[in-house]
């Protein structure tokens, strides 16, 4: 095994529960999604520059950032969808992870990786009104980076599918798009 792959392989570990403590939206000034013709938008990003990561990673690691561009439809016929199931299938979308490595000038460089994810949600609830989801799972492939031998990018793969402080974080974005969605349901209700 390549010492170098080793040291790549322990910090790309590590980094995957570093994350900040709020994974924000960053098209809304709350952070949490936004709802806007029948589309749930969520442009998440979150990063990590704490002084553990670089502590944790051999003083290799300085910041690990997270991008994916979220769209969902939440329109009736698909909210009606949705309600009928107990888990949801998310589509597959694109999610890049950067690596700010720490180099012998004290300057960044960059590993880049990307995955697909696919994720599932489990919910409870019969309507909007109390619609809860309880389970993620991101079901993440394609773990691809140019720098790193296929073997190492399989072991992240299976390490993220399975962080389980990726998972509540994840999960807690649904569940805070679920209560905007309550929100405007009891509104409709007290309407009529």
């Amino acid at each position: 095994m390549n010492k170098i792959h080793l040291v790549i392989y322990s910090i790309l570990l590590i980094s995957s529960s570093a994350f900040s403590k709020d994974i924000e939206c960053a098209n809304s000034p709350d952070g949490k999604p936004v709802i806007k013709n029948q589309l749930l938008i969520c442009d998440l990003r979150t990063s990590s520059n704490d002084k553990s990561l670089l502590r944790r990673s051999f003083g290799l690691v300085q910041a690990v950032e997270i991008s994916s561009d979220i769209r969902l439809k939440v329109n009736p016929q698909e909210l009606h969808t949705i309600l009928g199931e107990d888990k949801i299938s998310l589509p597959k979308h694109p999610v890049f992870a950067n690596l700010i490595m720490k180099n012998i000038n004290g300057k960044g460089q960059v590993l880049h990786t990307s995955m697909m994810v696919n994720p599932v949600l489990t919910k409870t609830g019969e309507e909007i009104c109390d619609l809860k989801f309880i389970d993620f799972q991101p079901n993440i492939s394609n773990f691809q980076s140019p720098d790193l031998p296929s073997w190492i990018l399989k072991g992240i793969e299976k390490t993220l599918n399975n962080n389980q402080s990726l998972h509540n974080k994840v999960l807690k974005i649904a569940n805070q798009a679920a209560a905007k969605l309550r929100v405007k349901c009891e509104q409709q209700r007290l309407q009529f």
